[in-house]
């Protein structure tokens, strides 16, 4: 059935997300930049076709906790990962704006 397949991709892409987000807390828990800059990068990468779709709404709130805690753990020194997670995520802050 389509309906239960699309509820379990998008169930198992919610659990990568969560994971990410966990990863990417611990990281800056134990104040590893390296494992921070892995966890941003590895949650821009898995999330590459939305991003080439323009859409970035859905992400506003991991690209956020992504910029948090680049910021707190001094990764944001990383600036290519920083400008284009700030990109995504001002995009998907107007697209919410767009909606309203």
């Amino acid at each position: 059935n389509t309906h239960e397949y699309i509820a379990e991709a998008s169930s198992l892409h919610q659990n990568m997300v969560d994971a990410f987000l966990q990863g990417l807390a611990f990281a800056v828990e134990v104040g590893e930049t390296w494992a921070v800059n892995n966890a941003a990068v590895y949650l821009w990468n898995y999330h590459l076709p939305v991003f080439k779709r323009r859409v970035f709404k859905p992400l506003v709130d991991p690209l956020r906790k992504a910029m948090k805690a680049a910021k707190e753990c001094d990764a944001a020194k990383n600036t290519n990962m920083m400008t284009l997670i700030g990109f995504a995520l001002a995009s998907g802050l107007l697209q919410t704006f767009e909606e309203a």
